[in-house]
C-alpha cells in the first residue's frame, strides 16, 4: 500500500493518493478495505483531499526533542489508539502512555488510526469515563 501510495505522489494523482491514505489511516491497514464508510469515510476524504491539495508548508519535521520531556506532563492524560493502525503507531502510543507520569493507555478493538471518527460513540464514552475518573479522583484529594 505504501508503494502504491507513492507511485500515485509521484504521477500526481492526489485522488488515488487520498483514497489509499484512507484505506491506511480511517479502515487501518490490518483489515479489509472499506471498513468505515458512510458520513465518516466522506468526511475524511474531504478533509484529506483538502490537505493533499493545500500549498505545501515550508517544514513539515518536528525537530524538538520531546519524547524526553513526556516526564514533564504531571495532568493525567489518557492515550489513544485502534487494534487496527500501523504497529509502529501502536508501539509508539504505548511507550508514550508508559513515559507519561499519570499516563493511561488504551487500545480500541476494532479501530483504526482515527478512533474519534471512526468510532466516535466509544471514543466519547472512553474520554468521558477518564475525565469522570480523575475529577473523583481530584475530589477525593481536595
Amino acid at each position: 500500500m505504501l508503494e502504491e501510495q507513492t507511485s500515485a505522489e509521484d504521477a500526481g494523482d492526489l485522488d488515488r493518493v487520498n483514497v489509499i491514505q484512507a484505506r491506511l489511516w480511517l479502515d487501518g491497514p490490518l483489515t479489509e478495505d472499506g471498513r468505515v464508510a458512510g458520513p465518516a469515510r466522506q468526511l475524511f476524504l474531504d478533509m484529506n483531499g483538502a490537505v493533499l491539495r493545500a500549498p505545501p508548508m515550508k517544514s513539515t519535521l518536528d525537530t524538538a526533542p520531546t519524547f524526553g520531556r513526556l516526564g514533564e506532563i504531571g495532568v493525567p492524560t489518557l492515550v489513544l489508539w485502534g487494534d487496527l493502525d500501523f504497529p509502529h503507531i501502536q508501539e509508539r502510543c504505548r511507550l508514550v502512555a508508559k513515559a507519561l507520569p499519570n499516563g493511561r493507555a488504551h487500545m480500541m478493538t476494532g479501530a483504526a488510526h482515527l478512533p474519534s471518527l471512526d468510532q466516535p460513540g466509544a471514543t466519547t464514552a472512553l474520554i468521558l469515563s477518564f475525565l469522570k475518573n480523575v475529577t473523583d479522583a481530584q475530589l477525593a484529594i481536595g
